[in-house]
C-alpha cells in the first residue's frame, strides 16, 4: 500500500509540474501578446482584445499558483490544504473551461471587426500582407494557448481524481 501511495503522489506533483508548465506558457503567451512588435495592425488587435489578453495573463498566474498549492497538498498530505487545493483546482478548470469558450466567441466576433479597423487605420503604415502575417501570428497564439489550456485542464482533472482516489477516506 504504501508503494502505490507513493506512486499516486509522485504522479500527481509530476501532474501538477506539468500544469505548472502550462500556466507559464499561459502567461508567456498573453505578455507576447500584450507587448508585441507594436506595428499598427498590433495596436488594432490589441485595442480589440486587451481586456482578454490581460485575463490571459492572470489565469496564466493563478494555474501556475494551484500548482504549487497542489504540489504542497500532495507531499504534506494535510487535510486542509488537499481540500483547498480540489475546491481551488475545480474553480480554476471551470474558468479555465469558460475562459476557452469566450476566447472561441471573441476571437471569431473580432476577425471580421479588426479587418475593417486595419484598412480605415493602417493605410499607409503596412500592406495586406503585413496584415496577413500578423493575424496569422494572433491565429497561432489562439491555438497555442488553446492547446496549452485543454493540457492544463486534463492535466488537473487526472491530478484531482488521483487526490479524491488517494484520500477519500481523509474526510
Amino acid at each position: 500500500m504504501c508503494c502505490c501511495k507513493c506512486g499516486i503522489v509522485t504522479i500527481v506533483v509530476l501532474l501538477n509540474i506539468l500544469v505548472h508548465l502550462c500556466g507559464a506558457s499561459i502567461l508567456g503567451l498573453g505578455v507576447w501578446a500584450m507587448i508585441g512588435d507594436r506595428s499598427c495592425i498590433h495596436e488594432v488587435i490589441i485595442s480589440n482584445t486587451h481586456e482578454a489578453v490581460l485575463l490571459v495573463i492572470v489565469a496564466g498566474v493563478v494555474i501556475m499558483l494551484t500548482s504549487c498549492l497542489g504540489c504542497y497538498a500532495t507531499c504534506t498530505e494535510s487535510k486542509k490544504g488537499i481540500v483547498s487545493y480540489s475546491v481551488f483546482s475545480l474553480c480554476v478548470v471551470t474558468a479555465q473551461v469558460i475562459g476557452c469558450i469566450l476566447l472561441f466567441v471573441i476571437y471569431r466576433s473580432q476577425v471580421d471587426r479588426v479587418q475593417q479597423q486595419f484598412n480605415e487605420t493602417c493605410k499607409e503604415d503596412q500592406s495586406v500582407a503585413e496584415f496577413n502575417i500578423t493575424q496569422g501570428m494572433f491565429q497561432t497564439f489562439y491555438y497555442a494557448l488553446s492547446g496549452a489550456t485543454i493540457f492544463s485542464v486534463l492535466c488537473e482533472l487526472v491530478a484531482l481524481l488521483l487526490i479524491v482516489c488517494q484520500y477519500q477516506d481523509i474526510m
